[in-house]
């Protein structure tokens, strides 16, 4: 599935452009950019199968970054995850992949 252009250009915006619990999720050919880089991108939680393919997602070079809070990909707790040729520029943290470990 392709989003529309997603821009976050004022502080009233929402501070992640996707954001997804349940279910499952392909995003592919996105733009996620962030005026900020305090903002997430991309955030996907407990799905069957999160897909990221060919997607960019981006903060604007202005602004101080030393305190900045930005993550560019999260995922946490999902099934089975694939990401191809995402790439993230200029957010604190790129990807951030967690899930819990049943010994």
């Amino acid at each position: 599935m392709s989003f529309p252009k997603t821009r976050q250009s004022d502080s009233n915006a929402p501070s992640h452009a996707l954001s997804m619990t349940g279910g499952s999720c392909l995003a592919q050919n996105n733009l996620f950019y962030s005026a900020t880089a305090d903002t997430t991108g991309v955030s996907l939680h407990s799905l069957r199968r999160a897909e990221l393919e060919m997607n960019l997602v981006e903060s604007s070079e202005e602004g101080p970054r030393a305190l900045a809070l930005g993550e560019g990909v999260v995922l946490s707790e999902n099934i089975s995850a694939a990401v191809v040729g995402t790439d993230v520029v200029g957010l604190r943290t790129g990807f951030r992949i967690s899930n819990q470990v049943n010994n």
